[in-house]
């Protein structure tokens, strides 16, 4: 995402150092300002600003709008979005922060349509977490987005049951596989691709050591920060640390029928292209019904080796660059927000409408809130001010592009599963992209 590439155009192309199923934005525009455009606050609206700053600096993403593809995606028929008036909004923002030479932008239309979509976030003009406010753009655009057209009908309680006894039978490879078929049924977008990733969440009984387990998808890990933690993976670990359940949160084991103690835990089972962690550093306290903020300052390289708290093997690896932050400076419910960004190997502040060049040694601190992490893998690009990582087009019909190695079209059962799923899905499709498409993924 070099600002000093010279090209008006932006498209995603075959690489001649990479594999041809890479996300790679050519170029971006011969803009003096490429990447470097402010935002005008608009009466408490640095979250907004921060958020956006943040999202627009993802590559991959920035060169999806860019290039025009995200047209062939937009839904304009699902209840759960914006029937795809959110997507070109954001379209539109990264040709002005990417293709105008603009030093400063008003985003005076963006945050009034906004305002109509998300009334919550911009009521009587306050400030707001800027973690709700980017978990209602990555819904947003996935829903505007979302390439199934027509949800299907909810399993039956035979299918369920059908469900439960082939994870039983194959294991949790199987599970995990299965569960995600399952997402995809309903959820295909290019957010899916980008930017879920899969967990497991197991219970197990105290009494009789019967365990049930679930497999969800995320787009993004909120991580509990507290006053002894000195760096952003104690964080992680915190967040999969075992937690015991007892008295009133004691959970119904099918087994005893009845309910007992337990031990809930999470487990990172598959981690996404572009990982998005939130540091939980402010919280409700119940008891005196206010706001509190955990100012500790995390430490953190700009380059994390993750594969060491995900439970399952991750088959393009687990090493992660930080491109961009968003910081919160001040105390909890009000404050200022402000997002560092790396533009080319260069990184900035955005405060606002000011941009200015940042050091490096100084882009995770005490006032870090939310991360964007941006996953390396051998056949993506990752030089040059490249941070693009090797993406592939998830569908129900192509269980090969799925992030689970394990192999479902050796699994009978599974296999006539994601058959059965590609010919009831109406709005499947697997749009063809280079002569080895079949592998499902961009170019």
């Amino acid at each position: 995402m070099a600002s000093e590439l010279s090209q008006t155009s932006v498209s995603f192309e075959l690489s001649e150092q990479a594999s041809p199923h890479v996300v790679r934005c050519s170029s971006f525009s011969n803009a003096s300002t490429a990447g470097r455009v402010g935002l005008q606050n608009l009466g408490n609206s640095c979250f907004m600003n921060s958020g956006l700053q943040c999202l627009s600096h993802l590559e991959p993403l920035a060169a999806y709008f860019l290039s025009n593809t995200y047209e062939k995606d937009l839904n304009d028929t699902s209840s759960f979005g914006c029937r795809g008036e959110f997507a070109k909004l954001f379209a539109e923002l990264q040709q002005v922060v990417w293709q105008s030479d603009q030093r400063i932008y008003k985003p005076s239309e963006l945050r009034s349509k906004l305002s109509g979509f998300a009334p919550h976030l911009f009521r009587d003009n306050e400030q707001q977490d800027v973690q709700e406010f980017l978990a209602f753009c990555l819904d947003a655009l996935h829903e505007d987005l979302n390439r199934v057209l027509e949800q299907p009908p909810p399993l039956s309680e035979e299918e369920l049951r059908n469900d439960e006894l082939l994870c039983e039978l194959r294991g949790e490879e199987a599970a995990g596989a299965l569960a995600w078929l399952r997402h995809l049924e309903r959820n295909k977008s290019f957010l899916v691709d980008l930017m879920q990733g899969q967990l497991r969440s197991s219970l197990t009984c105290a009494s009789c050591g019967h365990k049930s387990r679930q497999f969800d998808p995320f787009l993004y890990l909120s991580l509990p920060v507290d006053w002894e933690m000195s760096n952003v993976t104690d964080a992680l670990e915190r967040y999969l640390e075992e937690e015991q359940l007892a008295g009133e949160e004691q959970w119904y084991c099918e087994k005893c029928c009845k309910k007992v103690d337990a031990t809930k835990k999470i487990d990172l089972w598959r981690l996404p292209p572009i990982l998005i962690l939130h540091l939980k550093r402010i919280t409700f306290n119940a008891r005196t019904g206010k706001l509190s903020k955990i100012g500790r300052s995390l430490s953190s390289s700009l380059t994390l080796d993750l594969s060491g708290y995900c439970s399952s093997p991750q088959e393009l690896g687990a090493n992660y660059d930080i491109v961009s932050v968003t910081n919160h400076k001040g105390k909890a419910g009000d404050g200022h927000y402000t997002a560092t960004c790396l533009v080319g190997d260069q990184w900035y502040r955005f405060d606002d409408d000011a941009v200015s060049a940042f050091h490096a040694q100084e882009v995770v601190n005490h006032e870090t809130y939310v991360m964007f992490l941006v996953r390396q893998d051998p056949r993506g690009i990752h030089n040059d001010g490249h941070h693009t990582p090797w993406l592939r087009q998830q569908s129900v019909s192509l269980p090969e592009a799925w992030p689970h190695p394990y192999r479902v079209r050796q699994c009978s059962v599974l296999g006539e599963l994601v058959e059965k799923a590609a010919e009831s899905s109406s709005a499947s499709f697997f749009r063809v992209t280079s002569p080895r498409a079949e592998q499902g993924g961009y170019v």
